[in-house]
């Protein structure tokens, strides 16, 4: 059997009476908005490292290796504190595997954050730099405007995407 790689993101969930911790499982270069979005007959999204709790309270009411969670019942989801961190880790991993010429590497691991965090300039920057090096000029041009939509105006991450957009339609 042949298996597809997938991503893992630690998520909170909200519903109307919990507040759930667990781990989604994206397939490779999909978002979060993805799963939530499929029109698919998949009406529940697989979670493990389940904890439950009180949404008023706050009180661990159950962990469970493994839930299914009905998309309807979702009030909120957003990555969770321990997916923040590993944003920041998959972004530096990006930049030293840049630093060692290793691009598919760098590739992908700004492509784990934009799993996570689909409007992160600097991920789409490095995605641009990455693909650049490997003379994929529509994709780094693809991911250089990408980033300078993302990056606050004004910002040095702004400013690079628009010196690398400029460069290459030259």
């Amino acid at each position: 059997m042949l298996k597809a790689k997938k991503d893992k993101i630690r998520v909170a969930i909200y519903t109307n009476e919990f507040k759930i911790y667990g781990d989604i499982y994206l397939y490779e270069n999909s978002r979060l908005s993805d799963i939530l979005n499929a029109e698919i007959n998949r009406d529940f999204i697989p979670l493990t490292g389940v904890k439950i709790h009180d949404i008023k309270t706050d009180k661990l009411l159950i962990e469970q290796p493994f839930i299914a969670i009905n998309k309807r019942d979702i009030i909120m989801v957003y990555p969770d504190t321990e997916s923040k961190e590993a944003i920041q880790t998959y972004l530096k991993q990006a930049q030293e595997y840049i630093r060692k010429n290793s691009f598919d590497s760098a590739i992908q691991e700004a492509r784990k954050v934009i799993t996570v965090d689909p409007d992160n300039a600097k991920a789409h920057y490095i995605l641009g730099i990455a693909y650049g090096k490997k003379h994929l000029l529509n994709e780094a041009l693809k991911e250089f405007e990408e980033a300078h939509r993302c990056a606050e105006p004004g910002s040095d991450i702004a400013h690079m995407a628009q010196e690398m957009i400029n460069q290459i339609k030259i």
